[in-house]
């Protein structure tokens, strides 16, 4: 099987399945194999660090999600993608591993591998709701106030205007992009009256399809 490049941004949860014990994996194995479908990310590395006693949760989310591409364009079983994955570890490592933890990550591999399902379905999912357009992942509004400067110096009325940043974080494409607005109050009513008919729309369908569908989100 042809060797798979691994992003450098995942290399630090391989290594930390290279050194996983037993009882570590059992947890995490149990963990991933029963992930409800409308759990968020956020909440699955935070729970990695809890059930693993770790603070890079994060990182070993990011390798997991990896795994979903390399599953879905190979017709390899489980054994022989975890082979190759681990010959690529030790491809891009720069370090001299033993041959103990090579083997270790192997095995985990394969056990994550086989039990996968969950996970996969979660991805799968999210593209779907993404497939739409773009989804926003961040979202912040700053406040902000500007003095205005006349001719007159000597004025002890100064004027000024109120103006709120609305920053928006998205994907879309490869990578997150940001695009920024710069709204008024009035802006910001409207913008209110559009997402409250929003919220009464969402509630309309889900009141209405609450018997036939399993809504996820």
């Amino acid at each position: 099987m042809t060797r798979i490049n691994i992003p450098s941004q995942v290399f630090t949860g391989f290594k930390l399945l290279s050194e996983l014990s037993e009882s570590q994996m059992e947890s995490l194995t149990t963990f991933i194999s029963k992930l409800p479908i409308d759990i968020e990310y956020v909440e699955v590395a935070s729970k990695f660090d809890e059930l693993l006693e770790i603070t890079i949760g994060r990182e070993l989310l990011q390798t997991l999600l990896s795994f979903n591409k390399v599953l879905k364009e190979t017709e390899s079983n489980n054994e022989k993608l975890a082979k190759s994955l681990t010959d690529s570890f030790i491809h891009l490592s720069k370090e001299a591993l033993s041959d103990d933890l090579v083997k270790r990550l192997e095995a985990n591999l394969q056990i994550v591998l086989n039990n996968y399902n969950c996970i996969s379905t979660i991805i799968d999912t999210r593209k779907m709701l993404r497939s739409s357009g773009n989804s926003i992942s961040e979202f912040n509004i700053h406040s902000d106030i500007r003095l205005l400067f006349t001719q007159n110096k000597k004025n002890d009325k100064r004027s000024a205007i109120i103006s709120h940043k609305m920053q928006f974080e998205y994907t879309g494409g490869e990578s997150p992009k940001e695009i920024s607005f710069t709204v008024d109050i009035d802006d910001l009513k409207k913008i209110k009256i559009e997402i409250e008919k929003a919220i009464e729309n969402d509630q309309l369908i889900r009141d209405d399809y609450k018997d036939v569908l399993q809504l996820i989100f």
